[in-house]
């Protein structure tokens, strides 16, 4: 068989393989029966479901960050500019984000780039999922000042939202993929052929 049909039947036989044949099949996986309303589970979340969310989160942020690049590179015809100019959006991503610096230590001119940081949304999604509902106390030996803590206090602290709330990072992430993916397509749309 030739052309794009053979390419399909391997598609096919490889998602068959992968879904069905192996232990990680799709019957194994608890989704939820509807979207943000539900989101919250009425008990704690297994290891499987601690799984799923990181799982979406690196791949849905490694899309939008995929995009934007595209993006990019898209406007930019020269590729050690564009390259430049993405290297500058991540580090501005980074430090406006709060992974490198807290937002009460960030300028006011600074403040607004939080709102399109890629690398906000998924650290909060990320650190409510590990840190929800754990509780550390101090080891023995440990000095009398030594004060336990609970991932809740240090998410509440942080400002980070609540569980219930994760779905509105999960739409601004979509939203940045969607949006990049547009952007790219006008753009690349733009370009003569000759």
């Amino acid at each position: 068989m030739e052309g794009p049909f053979r390419g399909f039947l391997w598609w096919l036989d490889f998602h068959y393989l992968l879904c069905v044949s192996s232990p990680f099949h799709l019957s194994s996986f608890s989704l939820p029966p509807s979207l943000p309303p539900s989101l919250p589970p009425s008990e704690p979340l297994s290891g499987l479901e601690h799984w799923a969310l990181f799982t979406v989160t690196v791949i849905l942020s490694m899309l939008s960050a995929a995009a934007l690049c595209l993006m990019v590179s898209s406007w930019i015809p020269i590729f050690a500019v564009a390259n430049l100019g993405v290297a500058l959006i991540f580090i501005l991503f980074l430090i406006t984000g709060g992974v490198l610096i807290n937002f009460e230590q960030l300028p006011s001119w600074l403040l607004p780039f939080k709102y399109v940081s890629i690398f906000r949304y998924a650290m909060e999604i990320l650190s409510v999922n590990e840190l929800s509902g754990l509780v550390f106390e101090c080891p023995e030996g440990s000095p009398p000042d030594c004060v336990g803590a609970t991932g809740d206090g240090y998410l509440a602290l942080q400002q980070y939202p609540r569980y219930e709330d994760l779905w509105i990072n999960f739409l601004a992430i979509t939203a940045i993929f969607v949006l990049c993916m547009a952007l790219t397509f006008v753009s690349l749309r733009r370009i003569k052929v000759r």
